[in-house]
């Protein structure tokens, strides 16, 4: 886990379970982060990325099994289901 420089800070207190805090402490130690540093890391992750992946029905598979799904599909059927989903997108853009 990459811990990032940061810009101005605010102080948040949270209320976490006893069993989770021991997790955060041991990834902490495990990642030579402090517990602050690790949860800050997290909260990037799902300010960044995370919330639009629940937000948007989006879904993460390994670059392996996405490969593999390819691979059962010709050049032109992923062209014209990108063509689709990009005319559906427009479409509900402009509604």
């Amino acid at each position: 886990m990459i811990s990032f420089a940061s810009g101005p800070t605010t102080t948040r207190t949270v209320r976490i379970k006893k069993e989770s805090d021991l997790i955060l402490e041991r990834e902490a130690e495990r990642h030579g982060l402090s517990v602050n540093a690790l949860v800050s890391n997290i909260v990037d992750h799902y300010v960044d990325s995370l919330r639009f992946f629940q937000s948007g029905g989006m879904l993460s598979i390994s670059n392996e099994t996405m490969l593999d799904l390819l691979g059962h599909l010709s050049d032109d059927d992923i062209a014209d289901s990108a063509y689709r989903r990009e005319v559906s997108r427009i479409r509900d853009i402009n509604l």
